[in-house]
């Protein structure tokens, strides 16, 4: 979400927008209004007044030193925003995902490993997002057919209901893989490809084979 410098101390996106005006309401804003709502003083309040106008998400009032909410703004009031998440949730979920990769390769219940893993989103983490997104790439371990097929059938068991086709059944392995790194977290946003096309995408590398 873009942010916008408006004065030395006050950065502003559209979503604080939305609070303001939801907050304001159908009554007139003023800068006293908008200063108890912001927490800012009186010359902040007038110079955020002033790009608040000019972005055309206020208009003057007929009353002097008043605004009203102008249709735009009434629209972005209606608009839907993609839940944000703190930096201290994306590290946490993030540490716990580098935990399960780690566990995929060392565990006998998977007969895949993760050759590669890359963050080819913001990193280091240093903002507020709506996800961190995964890219990562799966080989067959060094084992036998066998023993292959023996843990692969333990992970269908375990998924405990039928598959819709005949791809779908001897791709369960590699989908156990992608729900049991996920683990439901909404924040981690995972898809897989061949190891030599991820090592062509810009991203930080969590782990993988040179």
């Amino acid at each position: 979400m873009s942010v916008t410098l408006i004065h030395s101390k006050i950065m502003i996106n559209e979503k604080q927008v939305r609070t303001l005006l939801k907050k304001a309401g159908n009554k007139f804003i003023s800068k006293t209004t908008l200063s108890r709502i912001l927490e800012v003083n009186s010359k902040e309040a007038a110079e955020i007044l002033v790009y608040l106008e000019n972005r055309g998400f206020i208009e003057a009032a007929k009353i002097d030193g008043y605004w009203q909410q102008s249709l735009r703004g009434k629209l972005l009031l209606n608009k839907k925003f993609k839940k944000e998440y703190k930096m201290e949730t994306l590290k946490k979920h993030l540490s716990d995902l580098i935990e399960r990769a780690e566990t995929v390769n060392s565990s006998k219940k998977f007969p895949e490993r993760i050759t590669c893993m890359k963050v080819i989103s913001e990193y280091p983490i240093i903002n507020r997002s709506n996800g961190i997104h995964i890219i990562y790439s799966l080989s067959r371990k060094e084992i036998t057919e066998k023993e292959y097929d023996l843990a692969a059938g333990k992970l269908r068991k375990e998924h405990g209901r039928g598959f819709g086709n005949i791809v779908e059944y001897y791709s369960y392995p590699k989908e156990a893989i992608r729900s049991f790194l996920k683990s439901r977290s909404h924040v981690l946003k995972l898809r897989t490809d061949t190891k030599d096309e991820i090592e062509q995408i810009a991203g930080y590398k969590l782990f993988g084979e040179d």
